[in-house]
């Protein structure tokens, strides 16, 4: 049997308000054909509102990061209900998962996004 190891939830979110419950989090839609794993950027689909990992090539909402994924949603045969952080934490982005080949300048625009939502990304918290 292999041993699959995840990182903690803490491991990329640092600090979260608590000022009422779950205000940093939302329920979301992951959809269909993505199998993305906890500290995963996603963004939302304008048309159906579904989420998906953050895609900088797409014009089509997913170029805007829209949250951090809290635990592993693998969505490759339907939909599936996740949690994600959509405001107010202060996150790792050693643990964060950008799009594979992410440039630097890439994952810049992409804090800058979460940053609109007071997502606050820093290298060392």
């Amino acid at each position: 049997m292999a041993l699959d190891f995840r990182p903690p939830y803490s491991d990329y979110v640092k600090h979260e308000y608590d000022a009422y419950p779950n205000f940093c989090r939302e329920e979301v839609v992951i959809a269909t054909t993505s199998n993305l794993k906890a500290g995963t950027v996603v963004a939302q689909i304008t048309t159906g509102g579904k989420f998906v990992q953050v895609d900088l090539s797409k014009s089509d909402g997913s170029q805007n990061a829209a949250g951090i994924l809290i635990n592993d949603a693998d969505a490759t045969t339907a939909d599936v209900r996740a949690l994600i952080v959509a405001r107010g934490p202060a996150v790792a982005t050693s643990n964060l998962i950008y799009p594979t080949g992410a440039t630097a300048a890439n994952i810049a625009t992409i804090n800058a996004a979460l940053a609109a939502k007071s997502i606050v990304v820093r290298d060392a918290i």
